[in-house]
């Protein structure tokens, strides 16, 4: 195969798995929803965070078209939440969420879902966001 085609081939082979498997990332082991913005804060409707039997769900993604990065939301034992960025703290991977942990499909680093380290390379913890329950939602506060 010629030079020209074989770099036009295996270009257009890298980008469809890319495109394939961007929507697989950071929903792949938990349900996605879609929050809205209101000031500095990151808005879910609480019913959102409820499963089909009405028992809350012990994690989601929270995206919004104008963020870089999801957020995972893990329920706690005292019934509040804990949200993590989803940017991996080694080379800034998305993290692909799963039931009770993180991982990042460039290298391997996996998260608690307190956003600790479990496995590196990664040697930093994930960024916190502060979460308070206002009426009924739950908002996410993403200042720095």
């Amino acid at each position: 195969m010629e030079r020209r085609r074989f770099l036009r081939v295996g270009g257009l082979a890298c980008m469809a798995g890319v495109v394939m498997s961007a929507g697989s990332v950071g929903c792949a082991g938990s349900r996605c929803i879609d929050g809205t913005i209101e000031g500095e804060d990151l808005r879910i409707p609480l019913a959102s965070l409820m499963s089909t039997d009405g028992s809350p769900l012990k994690s989601v993604v929270v995206r919004h078209a104008s963020l870089k990065w999801p957020v995972a939301l893990y329920a706690t034992a005292d019934g509040g939440y804990r949200a993590l960025l989803m940017r991996c703290t080694h080379q800034n991977a998305q993290l692909k969420a799963g039931d009770g942990e993180l991982t990042c499909p460039a290298h391997g680093s996996a998260f608690a879902s307190d956003g600790a380290v479990m496995n590196g390379p990664a040697e930093q913890p994930l960024r916190r966001f502060p979460t308070r329950l206002e009426g009924d939602a739950l908002l996410i506060s993403l200042k720095a």
